[in-house]
C-alpha cells in the first residue's frame, strides 16, 4: 500500500506518477493526517475519512458529493475527478490549477477551498458546502428589473444594485465551468477585460464573480439610445 503524503505542489509535481495517495496542500509542507486514516487499509482515504451523505451533481470534470468528515463531524463538499490523470503533463497542469485555486484570497462570495489530494491517479478537491437554501449573491445584491437579451454565452439582465441604488447590466453564463482549465481560461479573459483602459466608446467593466460554477459579469448599463 502507498502511504499518504501532504506535500507542497512544487514538490508533488516531481513526485513519482501513480502513487496511491498524495496530498496537494500548497500552503504548508505537512498537514496532520486524519486520525481516521489507516495507511494499511485497502479502502480509499476518501471513504475512510468521509461519510458520503448525498451526490450533489455530476459534470464533465467529475462528481460532487456532500460529505461528513469523520474526524471533526463537519459537512463539506468533495469533488472527485471522473478521469485518471492522462499522464505526467496532465497531472502537473491540474496540480498547478489547484495551486491557483488555493492561493485565491478569501472572499464571502467564493467557495472556500480546504485541501486537495490525489488517490489512485484521481484528483479530489475538498471545499465548503454551500446550502441549496443559501440565496445567490446575485439575488442578494441586485434586483432584476428586466431581461435584456440572451445569447450563446448567457443571459443579460438590467439590475438595480441594492447597495448604491444604481442601474447596471449583469451577464450570467448559461453553462457551468467545464472543468478547472475552462474556469481558469474564462477568468483570465475577465482579467484582460478588467485591465482595458477606460474609453467612452467601451462598456465600463465593474466586476465579475463566480457562483455555483457560473460566471457573472457586471458592467455599465447602456441605454438603447446609445447603440
Amino acid at each position: 500500500m502507498g502511504k499518504f503524503w501532504w506535500w507542497n505542489v512544487a514538490r508533488s509535481l516531481e513526485a513519482p506518477f501513480g502513487r496511491n495517495v498524495v496530498g496537494l496542500n500548497v500552503a504548508v509542507l505537512t498537514v496532520a493526517l486524519s486520525s481516521k486514516y489507516d495507511s494499511t487499509s485497502d479502502k480509499l482515504y476518501f471513504h475512510q475519512c468521509f461519510q458520503i451523505l448525498d451526490k450533489l451533481g455530476s459534470g464533465s470534470f467529475g462528481d460532487v458529493f456532500k460529505v461528513k468528515c469523520k474526524e471533526d463531524g463537519k459537512l463539506y463538499a468533495v469533488k472527485r475527478a471522473k478521469e485518471k490523470f492522462a499522464g505526467i503533463a496532465d497531472r502537473q497542469r491540474k496540480l498547478q490549477e489547484v495551486q491557483k485555486h488555493e492561493q485565491l484570497p478569501s472572499h464571502p462570495n467564493c467557495v472556500k477551498f480546504y485541501k486537495a489530494w490525489e488517490e489512485r491517479q484521481h484528483l479530489y478537491i475538498q471545499t465548503e458546502l454551500c446550502s441549496k437554501s443559501d440565496k445567490l449573491y446575485f439575488h442578494q445584491c441586485f434586483k432584476i428589473l428586466d431581461k435584456l437579451g440572451s445569447g450563446s454565452f448567457g443571459d443579460v439582465f438590467k439590475v438595480k444594485c441594492k447597495e448604491d441604488g444604481k442601474l447596471y447590466a449583469v451577464k450570467r453564463a448559461k453553462e457551468k465551468f467545464a472543468g478547472i482549465a475552462d474556469r481558469q481560461r474564462k477568468l483570465q479573459e475577465v482579467q484582460k477585460h478588467e485591465q482595458l483602459p477606460s474609453h467612452p466608446n467601451c462598456v465600463k467593466f465593474y466586476k465579475a464573480w463566480e457562483e455555483r460554477q457560473h460566471l457573472y459579469i457586471q458592467t455599465e448599463l447602456c441605454s438603447k439610445s446609445c447603440c
